[in-house]
């Protein structure tokens, strides 16, 4: 539960109606191999850029304004998903995603570490590892080794970043926009 006059937060890529659709294909094939995972509803998926955890109001703001600074500052931004993987690892998964990568470039990696930086300039904590694109699937029930079924290779391109709350639910999180800003 979060403290009063707080906000889970975090900053992502939204994904298109028609990416979804895709990960919504997926997760149905997944879903009938196994019932050993709670998957997420499609609609759901999105690529994390910073997860921020519980903040105050006047904390969103300073954020809002870190990430108005960073706005405009790439233009857009086009990925490729098609490596199912896992977290800690896909012999022992915890988490179920599809790993991906930018096409053409470094420049979402580059944006997500200046975003990073910003952050951390307005007094933020922000995770130091290196950033790994991925979509979750599901989570794992059991720790026993994933299988995919063959899928095709999911492409997007993004232009936009936005600030999302995490709203968690008996029947697994919603996700409201907070703000959003153009790359």
């Amino acid at each position: 539960m979060e403290a009063k006059g707080t906000k889970r937060v975090f900053i992502a890529f939204n994904l298109p109606g028609e990416v979804r659709e895709k990960i919504g294909s997926l997760i149905d094939r997944l879903s009938s191999r196994t019932d050993a995972a709670r998957w997420v509803r499609p609609e759901t998926v999105h690529l994390t850029l910073h997860f921020l955890g519980s903040l105050g109001g006047g904390e969103i703001e300073w954020v809002k304004a870190g990430m108005a600074a960073e706005s405009g500052s790439v233009g857009g931004i086009k990925f490729v998903f098609d490596r199912p993987s896992a977290f800690p690892n896909i012999r022992r998964p915890r988490v179920i995603v599809i790993g991906g990568r930018e096409i053409g470039g470094t420049r979402a990696v580059d944006f997500q570490r200046r975003l990073g930086n910003e952050l951390r300039r307005i007094g933020l904590e922000i995770d130091s590892r290196p950033w790994a694109p991925h979509l979750t699937l599901g989570r794992a029930r059991e720790r026993k080794a994933a299988e995919f079924p063959d899928f095709e290779p999911i492409e997007f391109g993004v232009t936009t970043f936005e600030l999302m709350e995490s709203l968690l639910t008996p029947g697994g999180a919603d996700y409201q926009l907070l703000s959003g800003f153009r790359l």
